[in-house]
């Protein structure tokens, strides 16, 4: 076999055998974890202007509240608006999370951050009904239960469809 056949056959086998690429995986926000294990002081705060989370470590806020948004927040729900009505509960627990995570929120911050939890369950359903528009498959982290409910009651009801023509 000559060099030619063998770099030609080795591109074949190489192609056929090409591990997936792994891509980003989903959030699980590790660095907290650790700031958390050397008992390390956070620096977050919601100044009144802004109205959103500040700081050095701001980032690893608002990777919790992606992670706490992907477990526990519940996607069976038209709007975020109705989900305390139809999950009662549902935001004095996530409220409780967060002041797990992070024992310095105060409670004049809750509306602050319940609005940045609000952003990331709108972005998640965003990036979910991008990934049914584009013909992609369900992600392993959303229950068949959860996809076909979106599929059925949001994203192919008349007023969802008004709403992204315009």
């Amino acid at each position: 076999m000559d060099d030619a056949e063998q770099i030609a056959s080795t591109l074949l086998n190489s192609r056929c055998r090409a591990p997936r690429r792994g891509g980003r995986k989903v959030t699980i926000n590790t660095k907290l974890v650790k700031k958390r294990a050397r008992r390390e002081r956070l620096d977050i705060s919601f100044p009144q202007p802004f109205g959103k989370v500040c700081g050095k470590h701001a980032k690893l806020f608002k990777s919790e509240v992606t992670v706490i948004v992907r477990n526990h927040v519940p996607l069976k729900a038209k709007k975020w608006k109705t989900i305390e009505k139809q999950h009662p509960g549902t935001m004095a627990n996530i409220w409780k999370k967060l002041k797990d995570a992070f024992p310095e929120l105060r409670n004049e911050d809750e509306d602050c951050a319940m609005k940045q939890v609000e952003e990331q369950y709108t972005n998640r359903r965003y990036r979910l009904h991008c990934l049914h528009r584009n013909k992609k498959p369900r992600p392993t982290h959303v229950s068949p239960e959860d996809w076909a409910w979106l599929i059925k009651h949001v994203w192919t009801d008349e007023d969802f469809q008004v709403l992204i023509l315009f």
